[in-house]
Parts: C-alpha cells; sequence; structure tokens
C-alpha cells in the first residue's frame, strides 16, 4: 500500500480492519521503530563515507572513528 501512496491513515484503518486495533497499533509502532532504525543505518553510513573520504584523517585511525560512530549510535 506504501508503494501504491497510501496514507499513514490509510494504512492504519485497513490494518484496523484485518487484526483489531491493538494489533494495528502495535504495527504502528513497529513501523516507527524500523524508520528509527533505517535512519539511524543511513546516519551511520554517511558518517562512515565521510570518514573514509577524508584526506586528512590518516588511514589507521579511519577504522577506529568508525569503531566509535558505531559504539556512540548503537
Amino acid at each position: 500500500m506504501r508503494q501504491a501512496g497510501a496514507s499513514v491513515e490509510q494504512i492504519q484503518a485497513m490494518r484496523v480492519g484485518l487484526v483489531g486495533s491493538e494489533a494495528a497499533e502495535r504495527l504502528k509502532a513497529l513501523d516507527q521503530e524500523q524508520a528509527d532504525w533505517a535512519r539511524r543505518m543511513q546516519a551511520l553510513e554517511a558518517g562512515r563515507r565521510s570518514i573514509l573520504a577524508d584526506p586528512n584523517i590518516p588511514v589507521d585511525d579511519r577504522q577506529r572513528r568508525i569503531d566509535e560512530l558505531v559504539a556512540r549510535d548503537f
């Protein structure tokens, strides 16, 4: 439905009809968790790319900085 352009409200209404309001709310919360995870992963990948592309960061130091990003955000 999302790929077809359905709104959050339309998806929620469909879910309520299929599985009831409590399960639909749990699915909505799961959607939010998945979106948050995707944003965190995108931010990590952007940070990693930035570190790897920065000529001012010594090669030996790059993996340590990436590890610090992971430890900080995950």
